[in-house]
């Protein structure tokens, strides 16, 4: 009887040994899900990360071929303007749907594909391996001195500027669903008020 007892009582140590695990395991998740957001330091020409009608703050990224582009030489049309990197999962996810969108629109908007470069979790080289193999047509710019993340107070990837007339028209913050991407281009297209 005493054996059946210390049996069922190392039975229940390891039920409550896997609860606590899997426990210990979800919380872990929970914290670390965000692990590649950063917390940057207030910038002054942008007061809130979600204010819209904001004058876009301009800064200087690198080309595919080196070469620095700001902001401001885009402004010709409206901007989308995507900070992506490519350990984030939701990032990749949200690319076909992009190049999709970049291949119906790139006559009417300019669109911005920032990689995140900060030469620790993401090196231009782990970027470019990334994208070898797929078929994005999209152009991809890099943000190697954050300049763009510190002027739009970036804190999590992905996110997403819609820029119309030199202002901030909306940021979305994490993966950008379909019908939230058709929303933004008719604010950018159609006359929708940039405030």
């Amino acid at each position: 009887m005493q054996k059946k007892n210390a049996k069922k009582n190392w039975g229940l140590v390891y039920l409550l040994a896997i609860i606590l695990v899997l426990v210990c395991a979800g919380l872990s998740y929970y914290f670390l899900k965000d692990k590649g957001a950063q917390t940057l330091p207030q910038s002054t020409k942008v007061e809130k990360k979600q204010e819209t009608g904001v004058e876009a703050p301009d800064f200087v990224m690198e080309g595919a071929m080196g070469n620095e582009v700001s902001l401001k030489d885009f402004m010709d049309k409206p901007v989308v303007l995507n900070f992506w990197a490519s350990w984030c999962p939701p990032c990749r996810a949200e690319m076909p749907l992009f190049n999709t969108t970049y291949r119906e629109y790139k006559d009417k908007v300019n669109f911005i594909f920032l990689n995140v470069t900060d030469g620790l979790q993401e090196t231009k080289e782990s970027a470019q391996e990334f994208l070898k193999n797929k078929d994005f047509s999209f152009p991809v710019y890099y943000d190697t001195n954050l300049e763009g993340v510190s002027a739009f107070q970036v804190a999590a990837y992905p996110t997403t500027v819609l820029i119309k007339d030199g202002r901030v028209v909306q940021t979305i913050q994490g993966m950008v669903m379909e019908g939230d991407l058709e929303a933004g281009l008719k604010k950018l297209l159609d006359g929708g008020e940039s405030k």
